[in-house]
């Protein structure tokens, strides 16, 4: 029998929109409105002591937001997809909620709040005291996805038709060559999207490159093919195929893999040209750091329907992205200085592809969202990007981020049969070893975190966070109402997420919880009073454990960065509810907004699948 989420009691399963946060100002309300998929809340925090901001470009602050009320059919859409629009007035205090029809064509509508959306300073006040711990869970700012467009590109010519959107087979000029990528028309617009896939951002990472830095790509003569999707970097597909279709019921197409991964997939408006300075959006996916790839993410619709160029990275995972020997000889992060990588080229190319470089939002969801997130705080990645966007993923997620190495060099010392060399002998063991022989070194770590490397991280995250270096760049950081429900459970442990649980297994498993989080051994404690309360319903007690580790992995860290970051720069923060529908036959209806929903209805395709026709 599936529990009912209706059966959680009002104390355990807290309800942000029906209760309201009791540290946010009274002025806050909640706007329902009906879309395809069902009814949505969007609740709209407001920051009285914020003026608001008159023509500022790019960040978010005081800007009136646009819903799509009916999105095009046969396509995939969120709840609400929001933009920021630039130089608004903002509505006053006294002004109730409303809503107008704007433009038939945009199919949007304008919503005012009783006061613009701030600077989220109002939700940084709550302080991480235990006993305050309810409320500070509570703290969420939108119940829909938000996704960035500030900017507007070339208009229609008559007849709907975007001037140079015949061109099959449209070339472009980098740095380092010429590319020749498709045009793809996405269904139900009339707008042409150019793609440019696999374009290298870096040298390929092999022989010596291998555990070093990424170097700039070298030149090519005659025109790169960029009509097929890059190889993937080196993981463990087979598990991920077969936990994807048994968990999603969908099959992700095979595509090569190899070492040889360093590039990157463009999609444009094909109205744009050099000069049309379109946003910039550089997606960073997820996946622990040890799975993901490009072709799962098509930026066509995104692109087409948010006028916006889309760039989608590449980086190297596991062992390869992210081994380090603590010294010199492989400081480690090679994952992220491949981002690094990826920006910079992103800062000289992307002009050619009609993007702006001096407007680009760097946006990614779990591993890739932590990844947004820590390049808001290394002093590599400053003057990059201009804003960021964190999809259930942080800089604080805890075990992703270590102090040393010693204990993972040890372990692949000794399942490499490289032995107990020094740190130059064990890196010139690995460096010849296949890609086979890597792959089976690192199939036994479910992750291997990044290090304060002194470069890419000088310092811990959280130090980072609470200095001044920062990058003052405008910020959305949210959350999934279920993070820990489906996916997570089933690939972390590789067991039945619907397993029952029993109280003494609870308080078991929520010591070691609060050992993880450095926390004081009581609070395992008040977590079980918080959320499990009295009950003995072992679907109930399942429901609520997995809620607790939500919070504990994604919401708190999500909601401390925030804090961190409000006194620099303007943050947001929401939280996604939608229950896809596309998920219900096999998904148990508990199981509302699962960590990583939200990707599909960005995307509007679930991995990669088509909602383009190719010309």
């Amino acid at each position: 029998m599936k529990a009912d989420p209706g059966n959680r009691s009002p104390k355990a399963r807290r309800s942000f929109w029906n209760e309201g946060p009791s540290d946010f100002p009274a002025f806050t309300r909640a706007v329902p409105f009906t879309l395809n998929e069902g009814r949505f809340y969007l609740s709209v925090y407001g920051n009285p002591d914020r003026a608001p901001r008159q023509g500022s470009s790019p960040g978010f602050p005081n800007h009136r937001l646009l819903l799509p009320l009916s999105p095009p059919r046969n396509t995939l859409v969120g709840p609400v997809t929001i933009r920021t629009v630039n130089a608004v007035q903002s509505p006053g205090l006294g002004e109730t909620l409303n809503r107008r029809r704007l433009d038939a064509s945009l199919r949007s509508l304008l919503v005012k709040s009783s006061m613009s959306v701030g600077s989220a300073k109002k939700t940084c006040e709550p302080t991480m005291q235990l006993d305050r711990l309810r409320k500070r869970l509570r703290a969420v700012a939108f119940g829909v996805l938000l996704l960035v467009v500030p900017g507007q590109g070339e208009a229609p010519t008559r007849g709907g038709r975007y001037r140079g959107q015949d061109s099959a087979s449209p070339v472009r000029t980098t740095h380092t060559g010429q590319v020749r990528g498709s045009l793809v028309h996405v269904k139900n617009t009339d707008v042409g999207i150019h793609t440019f896939l696999g374009i290298p951002f870096a040298k390929p990472p092999l022989g010596l490159l291998r555990f070093a830095p990424p170097e700039p790509p070298e030149s090519w003569s005659g025109i790169k093919d960029g009509t097929s999707h890059p190889a993937k970097c080196l993981q463990d597909f087979a598990s991920v195929k077969r936990m994807t279709l048994k968990l999603l019921n969908v099959t992700l197409p095979s595509t090569s893999m190899s070492e040889d991964c360093l590039y990157l997939n463009i999609y444009t408006p094909a109205h744009s040209h050099e000069g049309s300075k379109l946003p910039v959006m550089v997606w960073i996916h997820g996946g622990g750091f040890v799975m993901g790839m490009a072709s799962t993410y098509d930026g066509s619709a995104l692109a087409a329907f948010e006028d916006v160029v889309v760039v989608v990275i590449q980086y190297r995972l596991g062992l390869l992205g992210f081994f380090s020997t603590g010294d010199k000889h492989a400081t480690g992060n090679w994952g992220y200085l491949d981002q690094v990588a990826a920006l910079r080229w992103v800062q000289q190319n992307i002009i050619y592809f009609g993007g702006d470089p001096d407007h680009v939002t760097i946006f990614g969801a779990s591993a890739g969202g932590m990844s947004v997130s820590l390049h808001v705080v290394s002093p590599m990645s400053k003057g990059l990007f201009h804003c960021a966007i964190m999809e259930s993923g942080v800089a604080l997620l805890p075990n992703f981020t270590a102090n040393s190495s010693d204990v993972v060099s040890t372990v692949v010392a000794n399942l490499s049969a490289c032995g107990q060399v020094d740190s130059e002998a064990l890196v010139d063991c690995l460096r010849h070893k296949s890609e086979e022989e890597i792959l089976a070194i690192s199939k036994p770590f479910s992750i291997i975190p990044g290090l304060v490397d002194g470069i890419f991280l000088p310092k811990h995250p959280q130090e980072l966070l609470a200095s001044a270096d920062l990058h003052p760049v405008p910020s959305i950081i949210g959350v999934n109402s279920d993070e820990y429900s489906w996916i997570l459970p089933s690939f972390m442990n590789n067991s039945d997420a619907q397993k029952e649980m029993d109280r003494e297994t609870i308080k078991d498993d929520l010591q070691k919880i609060s050992e993880m989080m450095m926390m004081p051994p009581e609070f395992g404690d008040l977590l079980m009073e918080e959320y499990i309360g009295d009950s003995e319903d072992p679907q109930t007690l399942r429901i609520q454990f997995h809620e607790i580790l939500g919070d504990c992995i994604f919401v708190i860290p999500a909601l401390q960065v925030a804090k961190l970051q409000c006194s620099s720069a303007p943050v947001y923060f929401y939280e996604f509810q939608h229950q896809p529908s596309f998920f219900r036959d096999f998904r148990p209806s508990y199981v509302r907004a699962d960590h990583g929903d939200e990707v599909h209805f960005i995307f509007r395709s679930l991995f990669g699948s088509s909602h383009s026709e190719s010309s």
